[in-house]
């Protein structure tokens, strides 16, 4: 009852009757719901490596470029990572609208080429705290929109870990919207993987991305993957996900992270082929056995 009554309040962008066919379609990133949960619940954002139990991937990823979709494209991306040194640090960022499929794509990069290989870290983990603010206040921010995060951070950690720094990322609570006390020390390795939705929408962040991957999902889906996340982890009711997502998480989408995506080199279309990721993991392989 109360999805038809959303429905009926939305019902220029929700099609009820596909609720059922997508919840089933959803699971195409990451496996079950309930792997996914469970990797959610045991990753606090703040890490060098990515969730456990997230690392089965679809194998029907695409490759495509933002100028014809065409495979024969990949030649300039190739050459980037063959043309690096094998002392350099490769700087990977995998962007994508909320509930694309970053997660899984990341975490199937990560686990191809070593944990040993990888810092892993993704832009959740820099939101601003907002402890000052009743819970009231704090559940009315725009947690969507670019300002709620500390890119300058993320900038400064990505720059020390390209030098050979270690660095200290930050511990996020999302129940409480605040930050937690601790960090967790990433340290640098050969491959530093950036995941989040809005990381290719500050240029102060894309330039120091040497590889720029956006997954590309289809909005319903992205939806139905919210609710199912968001309802079991986060306790949060279906109205109150659909309302934020109409009052804000849709048209920050819209605004940030859909025109974000021509900035990427690689644009990774759900439900295609394995191509991209089995081009960019080979040549990570090529890259790390040279040094």
């Amino acid at each position: 009852a109360e999805t038809e009554n959303i429905a009926m309040e939305h019902a220029d962008f929700i099609n009820v009757q596909s609720l059922g066919s997508l919840a089933a379609e959803s699971e195409i990133m990451g496996g079950s719901p309930n792997a996914k949960n469970a990797a959610r619940k045991s990753f606090d954002s703040t890490h060098s490596s990515p969730p456990k139990g997230t690392g089965k991937h679809d194998e029907n990823f695409a490759f495509l470029t933002p100028v014809s979709g065409s495979i024969r494209q990949a030649g300039p991306l190739v050459k980037k990572i063959d043309e690096r040194s094998p002392t350099e640090i490769i700087v990977i960022g995998v962007a994508g609208g909320s509930g694309s499929g970053k997660t899984t794509l990341s975490t199937a990069i990560y686990e191809s080429c070593g944990e040993e290989n990888i810092t892993y870290i993704s832009h959740d983990s820099y939101y601003k705290d907002l402890s000052h603010l009743t819970l009231e206040q704090r559940a009315e921010q725009n947690f969507d929109h670019p300002d709620s995060l500390d890119t300058a951070l993320l900038v400064e950690h990505i720059l020390a870990l390209k030098r050979g720094d270690t660095v200290f990322v930050p511990s996020y609570d999302y129940s409480t919207h605040s930050r937690v006390p601790g960090t967790t020390a990433a340290a640098p390795r050969q491959v530093v993987l950036v995941e989040g939705i809005l990381i290719f929408s500050d240029k102060s962040l894309y330039d120091l991305f040497d590889i720029k991957i956006f997954v590309d999902t289809d909005d319903d889906i992205r939806l139905i993957r919210r609710i199912q996340r968001d309802t079991v982890e986060r306790g949060r009711s279906l109205t109150g996900i659909i309302n934020q997502y109409m009052d804000t998480v849709r048209p920050m989408h819209l605004q940030f992270v859909e025109p974000s995506k021509r900035n990427a080199d690689i644009i990774v279309p759900v439900g295609l082929n394995s191509v991209a990721l089995d081009l960019v993991v080979s040549k990570l392989k090529s890259h790390l056995s040279k040094a």
